[in-house]
C-alpha cells in the first residue's frame, strides 16, 4: 500500500525552534502583506543559476531492494534499478512527495513544498534545505539527485529570470491567500509546479504533493484559479 506523505510528516510540521509547535506556513499569506513577503522572499533566488535538483520522496523501495538499509536515515537512490523507472517520473509530468531542493552555482538551498493539509493548504518556496527543517531525515525518506533526469534540466542553462507565486483569494469572503502553482522562468525555459499527484498516470489535484510539468502539458484546471 502506498504511505501517504502527509500521514509521515505529521511529526515533521513543526517550527523547529524552542518549543514553538506551529505548523510550519510556507505558501499561506493572511494578508497582502505576508503576500509580498512570500514574493520579496523569492527574489533572492533571482540572478542565481540552478547547479542540482534534489527530490525528496518516500523511500517505497528500501524494504524490497536494500533491506540491510530498514533502519538507517535518508537513503540516497543510487540503485541502477530504481533509475530504470523512477517512482516519481510520469507521462507529461514529475511527482514528488514532499519536495524538491534546488542547490545554485554559489552553494545556496531553495526547497519547494507543500504546507501541511488542513483549513489551508499551497505550496511556497523558502531559502533552506528540505532535510532536516521539514523533512525527518529516517528510513522513509529518499532523495534523488534528478538534476539531468527531470524536467528541471532545461532550466540549467541560464540564471532564473523569475519566480512568480501565483496567490489568489483563498474562499472569498473568508480572508487569505494561497498559492497553488509555482513558476520558473529563464531566458529561454519556463517551468511550472502545481499541486498535484499521479494516480494512475493521470495528473490529479493533491494537498500533500507536488508535480513538476512538462512543457507540452497543459496547466491543469484547478491551477487556473491563480492570478
Amino acid at each position: 500500500m502506498r504511505p501517504h506523505a502527509a500521514v509521515i510528516l505529521r511529526n515533521a510540521w513543526k517550527v523547529n525552534e524552542g518549543e514553538q509547535t506551529q505548523p510550519r506556513m510556507w505558501s499561506w499569506a493572511a494578508a497582502d502583506l505576508d503576500v509580498a513577503e512570500r514574493r520579496e522572499h523569492v527574489e533572492g533566488l533571482v540572478g542565481n543559476r540552478i547547479a542540482l535538483v534534489r527530490y525528496v520522496t518516500i523511500d517505497y523501495l528500501r524494504e524490497e531492494l536494500h533491506p540491510e538499509l530498514i533502519d538507517s536515515g535518508v537513503r540516497l537512490i543510487e540503485d541502477a534499478r530504481e533509475w530504470e523507472l523512477p517512482t516519481w517520473r510520469c507521462d507529461g509530468f514529475d511527482a514528488v512527495d514532499f519536495g524538491v531542493e534546488l542547490e545554485t552555482m554559489d552553494g545556496e538551498i531553495w526547497s519547494l513544498t507543500w504546507d501541511p493539509p488542513g483549513n489551508h493548504e499551497g505550496i511556497g518556496i523558502r531559502k533552506g534545505p528540505l532535510i532536516g527543517s521539514v523533512v525527518v531525515p529516517d528510513r522513509l525518506t529518499a532523495v534523488w539527485d534528478a538534476t539531468l533526469t527531470s524536467l528541471w534540466s532545461p532550466m540549467l542553462r541560464a540564471p532564473i529570470e523569475a519566480v512568480e507565486l501565483h496567490y489568489t483569494p483563498w474562499d472569498p469572503p473568508s480572508p487569505g491567500f494561497w498559492c497553488n502553482r509555482i513558476s520558473f522562468v529563464t531566458q529561454d525555459a519556463r517551468l511550472e509546479v502545481v499541486m498535484g499527484d499521479n494516480e494512475h498516470g493521470r495528473l490529479v489535484a493533491s494537498a500533500n504533493n507536488v508535480a513538476i510539468l512538462a512543457p507540452e502539458t497543459p496547466l491543469p484546471p484547478w491551477s487556473y484559479l491563480a492570478d
